[in-house]
């Protein structure tokens, strides 16, 4: 999965979880922590991301051949 799909799918879940929230009135002490795992779990989706989409950069561009020092 790319970067955009990723953030597409953690998007869709975190509304549906938003409504299934409102719609079943839990508890308020749980929403809090629901929401901030969810923060937290953004974050380390996007820092995830980041290092796969680094790594595929990396790969694909080629290597330089450092010219040899003279003295």
């Amino acid at each position: 999965m790319n970067a955009a799909t990723n953030l597409i799918l953690y998007l869709v879940g975190a509304f549906v979880l938003v409504i299934v929230l409102l719609e079943t009135k839990v508890d308020a002490m749980f929403t809090g922590e629901i929401f901030i795992g969810m923060f937290i779990l953004g974050l380390l989706l996007a820092l995830f991301s980041a290092i796969r989409q680094t790594q595929k950069i990396i790969k694909q561009s080629p290597k330089q051949n450092e010219p040899e020092a003279t003295h």
